[in-house]
């Protein structure tokens, strides 16, 4: 893998759970002092809700942890995408299914579910926080999942743990 590892994190509308994996992963790595060294973006598998502003309420919700995710832009999964990622990091089996069907065949990356990289959440989805609101529940599995998904790239990134 090479030393410039980036990493797309991709829900359905790229309002609530891809911003939101996208704005702890880009803060632990400034935390880190890796943030030079890698690339983060999130995007939607639809286009519902291209250009906007993630859902307020994942904007609270990350404030309240001291985040600010007001910024991002929501966007749709793109061909390139596959060309620019190292990793591509589904929310849930439904956005899983979508970026492996669009897949091109010189892919070179990973494609991954996010919960993979959480030993108490192996194999399941993000729930959507977005019609159910339990922004502060999703937080939490989301943040233990960027945490493991970094631990892992480190780990390969230095070739040991």
């Amino acid at each position: 893998m090479s030393h410039h590892a980036s990493i797309l994190f991709v829900c359905l509308g790229n309002i609530c759970r891809s911003p939101i994996a996208q704005g702890i992963c880009e803060a632990e790595l400034r935390k880190r002092q890796l943030i030079h060294r890698m690339q983060v973006d999130s995007c939607g598998t639809s286009h519902y809700h291209i250009g906007h502003a993630p859902d307020p309420r994942a904007i609270q919700a990350m404030k309240a942890h001291g985040y600010d995710i007001s910024p991002q832009r929501a966007r749709q999964l793109q061909l390139s995408d596959y060309a620019q990622y190292t990793y591509i990091v589904a929310m849930d089996r439904t956005h899983l299914h979508t970026i492996e069907q669009h897949k091109p065949v010189h892919f070179k990356g990973h494609i991954h579910l996010l919960r993979n990289f959480d030993p108490s959440d192996n194999g399941l989805d993000v729930p959507d926080p977005y019609y159910n609101n339990n922004f502060e529940h999703v937080f939490a599995i989301i943040e233990r999942g960027v945490h493991g998904l970094l631990a892992h790239m480190c780990s390969h990134l230095s070739g040991n743990g």
